[in-house]
Protein backbone atom coordinates (compact mmCIF):
# COMPACT_ATOMS: atom_id res chain seq x y z
CA UNK A 1 0.00 0.00 0.00
CA UNK A 2 1.13 3.47 -0.89
CA UNK A 3 0.29 6.46 1.09
CA UNK A 4 0.66 9.90 -0.54
CA UNK A 5 -0.96 13.59 -0.30
CA UNK A 6 -3.05 15.28 -2.12
CA UNK A 7 -2.51 17.98 -4.71
CA UNK A 8 -3.37 21.19 -2.23
CA UNK A 9 -3.48 24.87 -2.51
CA UNK A 10 -3.28 27.46 -0.22
CA UNK A 11 -5.18 30.77 -0.25
CA UNK A 12 -4.39 34.01 1.86
CA UNK A 13 -5.89 36.93 2.16
CA UNK A 14 -4.06 39.89 3.75
CA UNK A 15 -5.58 43.06 5.13
CA UNK A 16 -2.80 45.26 6.28
CA UNK A 17 -2.10 49.36 6.70
CA UNK A 18 -0.80 51.77 9.01
CA UNK A 19 -2.14 51.60 12.66
CA UNK A 20 -2.97 54.65 14.96
CA UNK A 21 -4.63 52.71 17.41
CA UNK A 22 -4.53 52.71 21.12
CA UNK A 23 -3.49 49.68 22.85
CA UNK A 24 -7.37 48.96 24.13
CA UNK A 25 -8.37 49.50 20.41
CA UNK A 26 -5.39 46.62 19.40
CA UNK A 27 -6.33 44.08 21.87
CA UNK A 28 -10.46 44.50 20.77
CA UNK A 29 -9.26 43.24 16.94
CA UNK A 30 -7.13 40.57 18.22
CA UNK A 31 -10.28 39.16 20.16
CA UNK A 32 -12.38 40.17 16.93
CA UNK A 33 -9.32 37.75 14.68
CA UNK A 34 -9.83 34.62 17.55
CA UNK A 35 -13.73 35.12 17.30
CA UNK A 36 -13.03 34.60 13.28
CA UNK A 37 -11.03 31.75 13.97
CA UNK A 38 -13.21 30.31 15.49
CA UNK A 39 -16.52 31.01 13.82
CA UNK A 40 -14.54 29.88 10.55
CA UNK A 41 -13.68 26.57 11.72
CA UNK A 42 -16.92 25.78 12.80
CA UNK A 43 -18.83 26.91 9.17
CA UNK A 44 -16.00 25.35 7.20
CA UNK A 45 -16.55 21.61 9.43
CA UNK A 46 -19.93 22.01 8.83
CA UNK A 47 -19.85 23.12 5.59
CA UNK A 48 -16.92 22.19 3.62
CA UNK A 49 -15.39 18.95 4.48
CA UNK A 50 -12.62 19.22 2.00
CA UNK A 51 -11.10 22.09 3.47
CA UNK A 52 -7.83 20.80 5.34
CA UNK A 53 -7.45 24.36 7.40
CA UNK A 54 -8.25 27.50 8.26
CA UNK A 55 -6.77 30.22 10.80
CA UNK A 56 -6.85 33.93 11.29
CA UNK A 57 -4.32 35.85 12.39
CA UNK A 58 -3.26 39.83 13.57
CA UNK A 59 -0.05 41.42 14.27
CA UNK A 60 1.12 44.89 14.93
CA UNK A 61 4.22 46.68 14.78
CA UNK A 62 5.56 50.05 15.75
CA UNK A 63 8.83 49.73 13.77
CA UNK A 64 9.90 51.44 11.51
CA UNK A 65 6.47 53.01 11.22
CA UNK A 66 3.02 52.04 12.79
CA UNK A 67 1.26 49.24 11.15
CA UNK A 68 -1.34 46.31 10.84
CA UNK A 69 -1.68 43.05 9.65
CA UNK A 70 -4.46 40.34 9.42
CA UNK A 71 -4.40 37.03 7.73
CA UNK A 72 -6.63 34.52 7.21
CA UNK A 73 -5.72 31.57 5.30
CA UNK A 74 -7.10 27.99 4.51
CA UNK A 75 -5.61 24.88 2.94
CA UNK A 76 -8.11 23.01 0.14
CA UNK A 77 -7.94 20.26 -1.94
CA UNK A 78 -6.53 21.58 -5.81
CA UNK A 79 -10.03 20.13 -7.23
CA UNK A 80 -11.53 23.23 -4.79
CA UNK A 81 -9.65 25.54 -6.28
CA UNK A 82 -11.79 26.58 -9.12
CA UNK A 83 -14.43 26.66 -6.91
CA UNK A 84 -12.94 29.40 -5.07
CA UNK A 85 -13.23 31.80 -8.19
CA UNK A 86 -9.27 30.94 -8.76
CA UNK A 87 -6.91 29.95 -11.79
CA UNK A 88 -4.15 27.99 -11.92
CA UNK A 89 -1.71 29.30 -13.00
Amino acid sequence: MQVGQADKASVTLTFSGTDDASPEERVRVGGMVDALNLKLRAALREKEAGVYGVSASFDTWTQPWSGYRVDVRWLLPLSLWSYCGMKRG
